[in-house]
């Protein structure tokens, strides 16, 4: 199933694979979905390829399990929020803060803009306004 040389490196080689993917559990789980998950996540944090696991899963377009500390069996904005916490905004969404196309980014996320962001469209809509009026005025 695996190719890369860095599987050989992972914790979860010897775990139960059930912890790891909470959502196939067939029957009665030893585990509830919430502490399979946990337990999961505690692994992953202390593995040596963690990041590499969650590229790979991010390249395979993984749908359900947790992979690299990420668990996948959530909604998209799940998922990008618990990329965010490992691994900081900008290096998951590449923009600059602080900007008027920063604010509309946060929009497009869905989320609420960040205070630097929304001052910078607050200003370019003021200049905006201020630049309509010069333009009206005989």
């Amino acid at each position: 199933m695996f190719t890369a040389d860095w599987v050989v490196d992972a914790l979860c080689r010897g775990e139960d694979p059930e912890i790891f993917f909470p959502e196939l559990g067939l029957g009665a789980s030893r585990y509830s979905l919430r502490q399979s998950i946990a337990i999961a996540k505690t692994v992953c944090r202390r593995c040596p390829v963690q990041p590499l696991c969650l590229d790979a899963a991010l390249a395979r377009n993984e749908s359900q399990g947790v992979w690299g500390g990420v668990h996948f069996g959530q909604t998209r904005s799940g998922v990008r929020d618990e990329m965010r916490r490992l691994r900081g905004v900008d290096m998951i969404r590449s923009f600059e803060h602080g900007t008027e196309s920063g604010a509309k980014r946060h929009g497009r996320d869905g989320e609420k803009p960040c205070p630097a962001c929304r001052n910078a469209a607050r200003a370019a809509g003021r200049r905006r306004k201020t630049e309509m009026r010069r333009q009206a005025q005989p």
